[in-house]
């Protein structure tokens, strides 16, 4: 049987044979190529994968669990403050010609961008904090007249 709106079998009364799915000329016609059944491998080998995907989300959420409590009874010891500063560069918009109505724009520099920041680990636990706060301390050094 030939689906009439299929214009690869419309009117041949047969349904045509194709060697591979990958052949150029395949088409989903679904009354000249219905859906395959899943194989009963194929069934079993999805319901082993569901299995061990549960299996391995219960023993991610035990892991986290159990790496959350070690950390929150560690008696930190930070080790040297890292500075890592977020950069956006700087970069050029191209100049635009002017068209209709529309005046041309100039050529536009963008300023980098440096956003401070600091990470410190701890060399127990592994915990890395990060943070973008700073307090600025002067430091007072006493003037002896100019003799240090």
């Amino acid at each position: 049987m030939s689906d009439p709106n299929c214009p690869q079998c419309h009117g041949v009364g047969e349904v045509r044979v194709i060697l591979s799915r990958s052949h150029e000329d395949w088409h989903p016609c679904p009354l000249c190529y219905p859906e395959e059944e899943p194989t009963m491998s194929q069934l079993k080998r999805t319901q082993h994968l569901e299995q061990e995907i549960e299996r391995l989300e219960r023993q991610l959420g035990a892991s986290r669990a159990e790496l959350t409590k070690i950390r929150a009874e560690c008696d930190h010891r930070w080790g040297d403050v890292v500075y890592d500063p977020e950069i956006i560069g700087g970069y050029v918009i191209p100049p635009t010609p002017g068209s209709g109505s529309h005046p041309p724009s100039p050529e536009v520099q963008v300023p980098r961008q440096e956003t401070p920041k600091w990470f410190r680990t701890c060399t127990r636990c592994g915990l890395v904090q990060a943070t973008t706060e700073a307090q600025i301390i002067e430091d007072r050094v006493p003037d002896f007249g100019g003799v240090r």
